[in-house]
């Protein structure tokens, strides 16, 4: 990239205030469509273009020799690496839920009967990081592509509790499976511990009114599944 060493070479206070302007205009672009500030992991990439901003500021402070300087950058840096550090750690803990619940589940597939088929909450974000979200069916067949567990289990996210209470009255199952032996709705809950990376077997409870099944879900979910959230 040209742009850095061309504002160096145009001097430190250009650079630093290119590189602010550059972080700046970015922040209010995202404002201008996000009301609220744009995180929870997935929205964090609309601010990727600001790093770019933010390296001009620092190169022109590395210019500079004085030791307040220094220091000030030296705890930057710092700051920088733990606040990194956490950010790999809820990656790594992600990574292992998504890796343990087709683990899990596969094998579990064998103890339904024909006639059963499984409803699985597993998390949509862990911290700041992406889980289950939008990967409901593929989590299911991460080990080698095809898994039984696919043809036994959905699995659902807490932003789709609502949507599924309308599913379970419908006929459903029939879409996600083309065993003969299916029945036409769910017939057992599950939620996945992500602590100890077990499926938790919550039996079946009828719907019931979209109140009492959320508060039916969140009190199981508060007991069984401590780790997620509704």
């Amino acid at each position: 990239m040209e742009l850095v060493p061309y504002a160096l070479r145009r001097g430190r206070r250009t650079a630093a205030f290119t590189g602010f302007v550059m972080a700046l205009l970015i922040v209010i672009a995202v404002a201008i469509y996000v009301a609220s500030p744009a995180g929870s992991g997935e929205g964090y990439r609309f601010y990727y273009l600001a790093t770019v901003g933010i390296a001009l500021i620092v190169a022109a402070a590395l210019k500079t020799s004085g030791k307040s300087v220094m220091a000030i950058l030296t705890v930057f840096m710092i700051a920088l690496a733990l606040w990194q550090s956490s950010a790999a750690a809820e990656w790594t803990r992600a990574s292992r839920v998504i890796e343990g619940a087709p683990r899990t589940m596969t094998p579990a597939a064998t103890t339904l009967a024909p006639s059963e088929f499984g409803l699985v909450l597993l998390p949509d974000m862990m911290g700041h990081v992406p889980a289950a979200g939008n990967a409901q069916g593929a989590l299911l067949t991460l080990k080698d592509g095809r898994s039984p567990a696919r043809d036994f289990f959905i699995i659902f996210t807490s932003p789709q509790l609502a949507e599924w209470h309308q599913l379970a009255h419908e006929d459903v199952v029939k879409k996600l499976t083309q065993r003969v032996t299916e029945p036409p709705q769910i017939t057992r809950y599950y939620c996945f511990n992500s602590s100890n990376l077990s499926r938790q077997d919550l039996g079946y409870r009828p719907s019931g009114t979209l109140s009492e099944w959320s508060a039916h879900w969140r009190k199981t979910i508060a007991d069984r599944c401590p780790d997620l959230s509704l």
